[in-house]
């Protein structure tokens, strides 16, 4: 069950209440990342944002999971 405060913005998901439907969370994770790798490059370079150039470059390296979980 997705929980949403406004018919824009979820605050959370009820993982537990997805039961076995593995795929369909699978796929709603997958959904959940494009929508927020889209949102990143929309926003490139607004207000001191990373490039869109930068984000790629940043993508493109090995270490870029052990920089995100510092």
């Amino acid at each position: 069950m997705i929980r949403c405060s406004s018919a824009t913005y979820c605050t959370s998901i009820a993982v537990g209440e997805w039961g076995n439907k593995l795929d369909r969370l699978k796929e709603v994770v997958a959904t959940m990342g494009r929508i927020l790798a889209y949102d990143q490059l929309r926003a490139a370079g607004r207000s001191g944002a990373a490039s869109s150039d930068e984000l790629i470059d940043f993508a493109r390296r090995d270490d870029w999971q052990a920089c995100w979980q510092q």
